[in-house]
């Protein structure tokens, strides 16, 4: 409840966000900025006299906040996934430790070299062979695995970061083991880093999509940057830490700082998989989240399963369940010239018989299909009604009908992205290798009252109203 105005003013440059906190937690009702002036809509919760304290002027920002504008992406709060923080600041600690442990591994290493060559010569050969070898194994895993990542992008990153970092325990072991085979070792680890690499890569670019909004994922990208530069700038304090710290407890000075840091860098792994909310639905999943959209609800989160929980999903996940809506496996039952003329410019047809999508159709059509679907579903009572309307059409009018019916929805993709959702046709296991396309027709839309007046009160003279211009009528 709205209990009056307040009118202050806010220095050049200030900042909205704690405005915006007050918005969602309702300390305030909204506020709207007029020049150099904002006008507060208050509520009975509003402490005036903190709003006024707005309008005063700050002091000069300190090292810490100056800092945050350069490693901390503006407009966070509307940019970013709420769980960005938590998993940049377990990322960035995997890449000290990192860091770290390569600056660690570095003697091991540069020993192993010497072991194996006699001479500079031998070590160049050894970089080029590496080349050549992890030219090809990156080319062959990009063509292989790398489309495994679109599928199920949570898992296969962490199975990625495992997978990474098993290599990096082989590549030091092998250093100190083997030290005189430096060159077999390298190129057998050069193969499995490719591969990890691009699995990681693949799931990498949607997580990175999911947690940023569109149209500022060049600036956060940006910060992104900034963070990791950071964290190579603490990479080696922290392993000449580590190094000293085992030398001074008399530990082995090459294996212990490796063996811990190792360890850390597996925890940090597994921390990131546990802050991630990107959870890949199945089609009961995608029907309970699409039908809250239709209703007008608001679509249920990822929950948080915690570090033992998520990592016992990820290696024991729940079988794929199917909804309510039939999809089916060729498009033959529903290519009739009316529907495919009624769908010209969606990629799915759908009918009373099932759904089907054309193969690599986007997201917004994979959650449109299903909603048409489940619209589809409710218009089954009136299935009698339509025959009487439209003799021998009456299945295609009513898939009209759910059609103009239909809400707009150009943006459940990023509401349900934001969620924690990832919706991907492979993972869904639909599209078929028909092909169809026809010449449209103007579908008028109808609301959503008189969508649900009709259900409630079914009549001949009301279906023919609100489905007035059909060319399905006679």
């Amino acid at each position: 409840m709205r209990i009056g105005n307040l009118v202050v003013k806010i220095p050049p440059g200030a900042s909205f966000s704690e405005l915006d906190a007050k918005v969602r937690d309702g300390e305030i009702a909204g506020y709207r900025q007029d020049g150099d002036q904002v006008i507060i809509e208050l509520t009975p919760r509003s402490d005036v006299e903190k709003l006024k304290a707005l309008a005063l002027p700050r002091a000069s920002l300190g090292v810490w906040q100056k800092l945050s504008q350069v490693l901390i992406p503006p407009n966070r709060e509307e940019t970013c996934a709420p769980e960005y923080l938590k998993l940049r600041a377990w990322q960035v600690a995997g890449g000290v430790v990192g860091g770290a442990l390569g600056y660690c591994g570095a003697t091991v290493l540069f020993n192993s070299q010497q072991a194996s060559f006699p001479n500079g010569q031998g070590i160049a050969m050894a970089g080029a062979w590496n080349s050549y070898v992890g030219l090809a194994a990156n080319t062959a895993a990009s063509m292989t695995v790398a489309r495994k990542g679109d599928v199920d992008p949570k898992r296969v990153a962490l199975y990625a970061g495992l997978w990474s970092t098993a290599n990096t325990f082989a590549q030091y072991a092998g250093a100190v083991y083997l030290p005189a085979q430096h060159l077999p070792v390298s190129l057998a680890l050069n193969v499995s880093g490719a591969f990890s690499g691009n699995l990681g890569g693949a799931a990498g670019t949607h997580v990175a999509n999911h947690m940023v909004v569109e149209h500022a994922r060049g600036t956060v990208g940006a910060i992104n940057g900034n963070q990791d530069r950071f964290a190579g700038l603490l990479g080696t304090p922290l392993g000449i830490g580590v190094q000293y710290a085992c030398s001074a407890a008399g530990l082995h000075p090459t294996l212990a700082p490796l063996g811990i840091l190792g360890g850390a860098l597996l925890f940090c792994n597994l921390q990131q998989i546990n802050a991630m909310r990107f959870e890949s639905v199945d089609r009961a999943q995608l029907e309970k989240l699409v039908g809250s959209l239709l209703e007008g609800k608001e679509p249920a989160s990822v929950e948080a399963s915690g570090l033992w929980g998520t990592v016992k999903e990820v290696f024991a996940p729940a079988a794929a369940q199917e909804g309510s809506v039939r999809h089916l496996t060729s498009a033959a039952p529903l290519l009739q010239e009316g529907r495919v003329a009624m769908l010209a410019s969606e990629d799915y047809l759908v009918g009373s018989s099932g759904l089907v999508f054309r193969q690599n159709c986007s997201v917004n059509s994979l959650i449109r299909g299903v909603a048409h679907a489940l619209m589809l579903q409710k218009c089954a009572p009136l299935g009698e009604l339509a025959e009487q309307v439209a003799p021998g059409q009456g299945e295609l009018l009513l898939t009209e009908l759910s059609y103009r019916a239909l809400p707009g929805g150009s943006s459940w993709k990023d509401q349900l992205s934001l969620k924690g959702w990832h919706i991907h046709p492979t993972k869904l296991q639909v599209g078929v290798e028909q092909k169809w396309r026809g010449k449209p027709y103007q579908v008028e839309a109808i609301s959503a009252k008189e969508f649900s007046d009709l259900l409630a009160a079914p009549s001949a003279d009301a279906l023919k109203a609100v489905m007035q211009g059909s060319p399905l009528l006679p």
